[in-house]
């Protein structure tokens, strides 16, 4: 939790990290944790927008379709194929719940998790999986899914255009700085010497 009026920063794992914690998760039975981090790596929501989404949001959906709540622009996000199967799984592991709850209810199913919860519990996995992270919180994967779509289009500038589109960001500028790419590349700047 951070203290008002000060600025919190959180980076975000490596692909192969965020597939990692999304099976570890699942292996110990914490499927909500998992299944959060599976929606934002391959959503790239943010967390007000997941808290937001119920079961038939995603079962048997091609895309999801949402007013995002910080925004309130409207917005559709294909369903990747891999998070398809997840959703499928993580329904059966839930017990398979009334398709118009929220996914994300607390344990006696009367309101939605907390980002709080989910940021206190993302802070205790630093350790208990040996992530290659300093900081974490909800926001990490969100960027995770940023950074992969960048590596994956070669670090490009036209990579960078699209996430400023998906990410609403007014500008070119802010996305390279949300994901850190400025910061990466001053630095190698001075190693360079």
């Amino acid at each position: 939790m951070s203290v008002k009026g000060t600025i919190t920063t959180a980076s975000y794992l490596k692909w192969n990290q965020a597939l990692f914690l999304i099976q570890s998760l699942k292996a110990d039975k914490k499927y909500t944790l998992s299944f959060y981090v599976a929606i934002s790596i391959y959503s790239g929501l943010r967390i007000s927008d997941i808290l937001k989404l119920r079961w038939i949001d995603l079962l048997d959906q091609s895309e999801i379709k949402l007013v995002e709540q910080k925004t309130n622009k409207a917005r559709t996000i294909t369903i990747h194929r891999e998070l398809e199967t997840i959703t499928k799984e993580m329904y059966r592991n839930f017990g398979y719940p009334n398709k118009n709850n929220f996914v994300f209810l607390n344990r006696t199913n009367t309101k939605v998790i907390s980002v709080q919860y989910f940021n206190r519990a993302f802070k205790k996995m630093i350790h208990l999986y040996k992530l290659d992270i300093d900081t974490i919180s909800s926001h990490t994967f969100r960027k995770t899914f940023g950074r992969r779509i960048w590596t994956n289009d070669n670090y490009s500038d036209r990579a960078i255009l699209y996430l400023t589109k998906i990410f609403n960001h007014s500008s070119l500028r802010s996305t390279r700085s949300y994901l850190g790419i400025d910061s990466e590349e001053i630095a190698d700047i001075y190693l360079s010497l």
